[in-house]
């Protein structure tokens, strides 16, 4: 198998008011996020523009025209997210950027996306979360 990463740090603000009122996240606040997206594959399902094309992809992510940086997250869809945490920024990143890699690149994608200790990963229809106290979203058959 063949890995081609990209490891990216974006800042960008949330709340998630559908938390206590006494929970930290409840209210709006800063994260420094950290990115990985990953191509995994088979030697021959990868191909040497793959990596070009994932480095071009990493960087809008960090610059200020990139969708997220030192944006509020909870504003970037349509309508707004109430729920804006790892889960959900790597999952939104999964199809972020999967709409900017070549056409069946996006089913080898892995976006992992930490901030202050909680991770969470996303390939495809499938979500790990670790170091967190929320179960964790796991495919249908």
């Amino acid at each position: 198998m063949l890995t081609i990463a990209q490891e990216l740090w974006v800042e960008a603000h949330h709340s998630i008011p559908d938390l206590p009122i006494w929970h930290h996240c409840h209210k709006h606040h800063g994260h420094h996020w950290t990115i990985r997206l990953e191509v995994v594959g088979a030697e021959g399902e990868l191909q040497a523009a793959d990596a070009e094309q994932l480095a071009a992809v990493a960087k809008l992510l960090e610059s200020h025209e990139g969708p997220i940086r030192m944006r509020t997250l909870n504003d970037i869809t349509d309508p707004p997210t109430r729920t804006p945490d790892n889960a959900w920024l790597a999952a939104w990143l999964h199809t972020w950027v999967s709409g900017h890699l070549r056409v069946g690149l996006a089913e080898h994608l892995r976006v992992t996306v930490t901030a202050d200790g909680y991770t969470a990963v996303h390939q495809g229809e499938l979500a790990v979360q670790e170091g967190d106290a929320r179960p964790a979203i796991i495919p249908s058959p």
